[in-house]
């Protein structure tokens, strides 16, 4: 990368200045409280996402689309012009330099304007939503990644995930408010950002949502949306507190400010359309004077937990690592099946490799799972080896007072362990992912010791694996967990029938 120097930092301050002077009078008022290095920074970034979106839409800091315009292209373009941007090229475009500029005095990972981008795309493919879960992953393209990549500006860590995805549930807050205000504006571009289940669910045929007969229906999902966006902004205004002073006074004027936008939305009902619905220059104003008093009082104590709010994957680098902790754990599980010995050597590199995984994931449990199936796989590695004779691998039952002992033990363990999960840290799911961490132990201990009934859990892990994994975008796991149900399966019929071979029951 170059240095700055090959930019005209001022003529490129300026332009970046006059984009969000005219494209957003609400982030302009709020970005005046950030010292003045920290807001030049926030202008270049604002500058190119404005010129971005503009070039997708075909419009000039909104307004009229342009006719015949190729959003395809554009987005091309957008692609091109980024790149040269993070090769420290200057373009010619000023609001490419802008992003340029800023990437020599700030480290933005790639990831992150990719993601950027890729709600660009969504937007030129004319993509609808269909559920929630894809609602929320819109808003993380279009504004998420935005708030991480504005965090960063503002001096937040790179590894500093847990505050990354609070800045990324401001950005999604903003877009939920965007999103319920402009209802009739997208319809009359012929877009449409509301869940198609939600429209299925209130009876609106596709298409038809404006229509004054769906109005009343058509303001419940406004307080949805509302209600939503609520959420999230709370989660960003705990998240807020690790920023700099002047930061976090310039973020929460703004996070008041649009969050007005939502409530005057819901508060209009039916009548939410009839004029765009807005913050008046004195509410804002007040907005800016609250947040100030915010920043000089003590932060509340009480922390603003992140429970089922959509999460971005913080590191898709980590892909390729899933994908062959993945593999890995298959090759474990089968010679397990084939009661082999050297399942164990698969299993103590796979569970390494799934430690970092799972923490980059916020699957604490899942997490420190994985170092207890470190030592209890040595273990069953010196087990294994020891019963070993001529007749293979001894298989046998659990008496009943044994199952109602471990049952007992792992649920307990189970409720005290995702309590305090779920009040300690900022778990993506601290009751699902502890079941499959509790659970977990006791299925690989029972396996170590060679007990039938170890498959029975295994299967269940499963079951409440797979979907978990899907929501987190762990698709690998997600998918293995899915083959390990299977073979669990065929796992439980083969020592089923070892057990019945000559065993004598525990």
């Amino acid at each position: 990368m170059t240095l700055g120097g090959a930019y005209d930092a001022h003529a490129l301050h300026g332009f970046a200045h006059d984009s969000i002077a005219r494209g957003s009078k609400s982030f302009a008022l709020a970005s005046q409280l950030f010292d003045r290095i920290t807001r030049e920074r926030v202008w270049l970034l604002y500058a190119w996402c404005r010129a971005a979106d503009d070039l997708t839409d075909g419009q000039d800091h909104g307004g009229a689309m342009q006719p015949g315009h190729d959003p395809a292209a554009a987005v091309a373009h957008i692609r091109a012009q980024t790149d040269r941007a993070f090769a420290g090229e200057p373009t010619g475009e000023p609001a490419f330099d802008a992003l340029g500029l800023l990437l020599t005095e700030i480290d933005i990972p790639r990831g992150v304007i990719d993601d950027i981008v890729a709600g660009f795309e969504l937007d030129a493919k004319d993509w609808r939503p269909r559920s929630e879960q894809d609602l929320l992953r819109y808003c993380y393209h279009v504004a998420g990644a935005v708030g991480v990549a504005m965090a960063l500006v503002m001096g937040v860590d790179p590894v500093d995930e847990t505050t990354l995805d609070r800045a990324s549930d401001l950005g999604i807050a903003f877009q939920l408010a965007n999103i319920a205000r402009d209802v009739a504006e997208d319809a009359a571009a012929d877009r449409c950002y509301l869940p198609i289940e939600w429209l299925v669910e209130l009876d609106i045929p596709p298409g038809q949502h404006m229509h004054p007969a769906f109005r009343p229906r058509l303001s419940i999902m406004a307080k949805w949306l509302a209600e939503l966006a609520e959420e999230y902004e709370a989660s960003a205004r705990w998240g807020a507190r690790k920023l700099p002073p002047r930061s976090r006074w310039a973020v929460l004027a703004a996070m008041g400010i649009y969050g007005d936008i939502a409530r005057e939305v819901r508060a209009r009902g039916d009548h939410a359309w009839d004029h765009r619905a807005g913050t008046s220059l004195f509410a804002k104003l007040g907005w800016v004077a609250r947040a100030g008093w915010s920043v000089l009082r003590r932060p509340p104590g009480r922390r603003i937990s992140r429970d089922g709010l959509w999460t971005r994957r913080a590191d898709r680098g980590m892909s390729q690592l899933e994908w062959l902790a993945a593999a890995l754990v298959l090759v474990n599980v089968s010679l397990v099946v084939m009661r082999s010995v050297w399942n164990y050597p698969f299993a103590l590199v796979a569970v390494t490799l799934y430690a970092f995984v799972f923490y980059e994931a916020r699957l604490y449990s899942d997490m420190l799972l994985q170092g207890f199936f470190f030592v209890l796989n040595l273990y069953g590695w010196f087990a294994w080896l020891r019963a070993r004779d001529d007749s293979g691998i001894p298989v046998g039952w659990m008496s009943d007072r044994a199952r109602a002992i471990w049952a007992s033990v792992t649920i307990s363990a189970w409720v005290a362990w995702s309590y305090a999960m779920h009040r300690y840290t900022d778990a993506a799911a601290p009751w699902a992912d502890g079941a499959i961490a509790m659970l977990s132990i006791t299925a690989q201990w029972l396996l170590a010791r060679r007990r039938v009934e170890s498959w029975y859990l295994w299967i269940l892990v499963d079951l409440i694996a797979v979907p978990l994994f899907a929501w987190r975008e762990l698709y690998a796991t997600s998918g293995v967990y899915l083959v390990l149900l299977g073979m669990s399966i065929d796992g439980l019929i083969q020592w089923r029938r070892a057990a019945a071979r000559g065993e004598v029951p525990a």
